[in-house]
């Protein structure tokens, strides 16, 4: 099971957009993260054409992960007459601050509804499960990677983290393993809130770099020292600027 992005950047690359990535089966969307510019994408793409059902999983509440799902949550019920179904795990700290950010954004709780992971097992043909694990990231909210259970193995999204405990438990237990994304940085200091690129060569195996694709890139020498390592780089949905440019002007 290959992601399609919206974006893969970092909160400080604005050139790669917030990172986001999403899959559609049938005419239902599953978007991961819906930072500041993911929205604003997703009208670009046209990526709602055809959608009758929208669900949004949420790896943590920093603005370039969450800045626009108030607003995709308003045109889901104001101009698609429909719900968005946010996904959560069934943990009251996440609840609590999702609804908390939504609420200080004038998101009446009425127009979206909330589900829960167990909610989704075992009923697409896509995925058979998708569970939150929770993990590392600063000390002032609670992150989470995305794990989804498919026919091909595990696809393991990090989300932001400095820390790849789990992963590394998956690949020594053998759990076959179909792809994995995983935010990366360049940068190594104390206190780092973020996986340098080092640490995660540095833990996975040489036959499994071909499964690896990095996100949340932070530079263009990023992208460059991942790939010279034998690693992947996620690619981003490309503008229609001709047709999009045609809708406006027909608006």
């Amino acid at each position: 099971m290959k992601l399609k992005f919206l974006g893969r950047g970092s909160a400080f690359y604005p050139q790669g957009g917030n990172t986001s990535a999403y899959f559609i089966e049938n005419n239902e969307l599953f978007l991961i993260d819906c930072g500041s510019t993911v929205f604003w994408k997703m009208m670009r793409v046209n990526l709602l054409e055809n959608i009758e059902k929208i669900n949004v999983l949420i790896t943590h509440s920093h603005t370039n992960h969450i800045g626009s799902l108030g607003t995709l949550i308003e045109y889901a019920y104001y101009k698609m007459k429909t719900k968005v179904n946010l996904i959560l795990d069934l943990n009251k700290s996440q609840l609590e601050n999702i609804l908390g950010l939504l609420n200080y954004s004038g998101v009446p709780r009425e127009i979206y509804n909330i589900k829960y992971t167990q909610m989704l097992t075992k009923k697409y043909e896509t995925f058979s499960e998708i569970f939150y694990k929770e993990t590392q990231h600063t000390k002032q909210i609670k992150a989470y990677s995305i794990i989804i259970r498919t026919k091909e193995g595990i696809v393991y999204y990090s989300g932001d983290t400095n820390d790849i405990t789990y992963l590394k438990e998956l690949i020594a237990k053998k759990i076959k393993i179909d792809k994995i994304y995983i935010e990366t940085t360049l940068s190594e200091y104390p206190g780092n809130v973020h996986l340098p690129l080092r640490e995660l060569i540095n833990n996975i195996p040489e036959k499994m770099k071909e499964k690896v694709y990095c996100m949340h890139l932070e530079s263009y020498e990023c992208i460059q020292k991942i790939l010279e390592n034998g690693l992947n780089v996620v690619e981003t949905e490309p503008i229609p600027q001709n047709n999009f440019s045609r809708r406006l002007i027909q608006k």
